[in-house]
């Protein structure tokens, strides 16, 4: 699993901690989507990560939104987060859509897949990943005191 599950200390981890735990589990659900194949994983099982992974990345970016709220730029991290669990969810209706079990055909059922409709999936995941990653960077430099700010941003240059 991704580090995403509800806990009681998940209100003391920091919220950009958490945005990128979001991030990642959205990325892997979106790899998953894609069919890179993962040797010991059947395309069934790959297709069943990446719904189940987009689910629990969307029901915790939905759990943290107070958080996100309480940021000072809350209504933009808001916006981004809506937008995300917009596309979240669309790829997971795409995903839905786009997959099928034809259980009449073999004993065990066989997977019938629309490639570009997983595929379609997940390019709304890495959409999804790159909005909360927006989100992250907000809680980050929020986070960070003016002189750490002054650092960064002179170190890079």
């Amino acid at each position: 699993m991704s580090g995403i599950a509800a806990t009681g200390a998940e209100n003391e981890r920091p919220l950009v901690d958490q945005l990128l735990d979001i991030a990642g589990t959205v990325n892997t659900s979106a790899y998953f989507a894609d069919g890179e194949y993962i040797p010991q994983m059947s395309r069934e099982s790959e297709l069943e990560r990446a719904f189940i992974d987009s689910m629990q990345a969307g029901l915790a970016l939905e759990h943290i939104a107070p958080r996100i709220a309480a940021l000072d730029g809350g209504e933009d991290g808001l916006q981004l987060a809506k937008q995300a669990l917009n596309y979240i969810a669309s790829g997971r209706m795409v995903l839905r859509d786009g997959v099928a079990v034809e259980h009449d055909l073999v004993r065990g059922g066989t997977l019938v897949e629309d490639a570009i409709a997983t595929r379609q999936a997940g390019s709304m995941f890495r959409d999804a990943e790159s909005k909360v990653r927006g989100i992250a960077d907000m809680a980050l430099l929020e986070s960070l005191t003016p002189d750490q700010v002054f650092n960064a941003l002179a170190n890079r240059g």
